[in-house]
């Protein structure tokens, strides 16, 4: 069994794989994160007469996305692996959101707000069956990504929510989500969903080595 927990937006997500068998909560609890993560767990488990015993590994969506709850999200899932001396698996939250899509979907925008009309996202493209990332992570104003993208796609995440109008200012008809019929899966499910496959080749992150994905210069301290 896994546990998935995703707290990288407004949403908290917490999800259980167990032989292909998906569950999972999700809670619109605007970034208290940290005071109700630990009881939406527990009930998760609760429902499916599991115990942290069982569990086998943890996941987490690892930004960017808001610091504090990545902070919260990274902390909970390092700590449960650390005292179940389990595999920890750290899944990009551009990558998941890309996931996220519909089949029939072949190009897509993840992404996520920062700050003011600052965004985080990346491209991807569906390419031998699997979401390959074209741009890497980036940081950029609603106006620089006019300068960097100049393709179709189904745009994802918190922050197409955020500046949907403004985006469509910008990128017009290159943007597909008013030409498509879809309801993206939570998050929180495409991360388990590549976090399993993670699990089934045996490729875990560092317990103690992995960090949040930040994205952002944070300015330098004065000595």
């Amino acid at each position: 069994m896994i546990l998935a927990i995703d707290t990288t937006g407004f949403k908290c997500g917490t999800a259980l794989w167990d032989n292909g068998r998906i569950t999972l909560l999700e809670t619109e609890e605007k970034l208290r994160h940290n005071e109700v993560i630990f009881a939406q767990i527990q009930q998760l488990l609760q429902d499916q007469n599991s115990s942290l015993a069982d569990v086998e590994a943890v996941a987490v969506s690892s930004g960017p996305g808001s610091f504090t709850g990545l902070r919260v999200g990274m902390a909970v899932a390092k700590s449960l692996c650390w005292s179940l001396e389990i595999p920890f698996i750290a899944v990009p939250t551009l990558e998941g959101l890309a996931n996220c899509a519909p089949a029939d979907i072949y190009s897509v925008i993840s992404i996520m707000p920062a700050r003011a009309d600052e965004v985080y996202w990346s491209h991807f493209a569906y390419e031998n069956n699997r979401w390959e990332d074209q741009t890497l992570e980036r940081l950029n104003t609603l106006e620089e990504m006019q300068d960097e993208l100049a393709v179709e796609a189904l745009f994802i995440g918190e922050g197409y929510a955020k500046h949907q109008n403004h985006l469509e200012q910008i990128f017009g008809d290159l943007i597909m989500n008013n030409r498509v019929d879809y309801k993206p899966r939570p998050l929180v499910e495409a991360t388990i969903i590549l976090a399993a496959s993670r699990f089934n080749e045996n490729s875990f992150d560092d317990l103690m080595e992995s960090e949040p994905r930040y994205c952002y210069q944070f300015p330098r301290r004065q000595a």
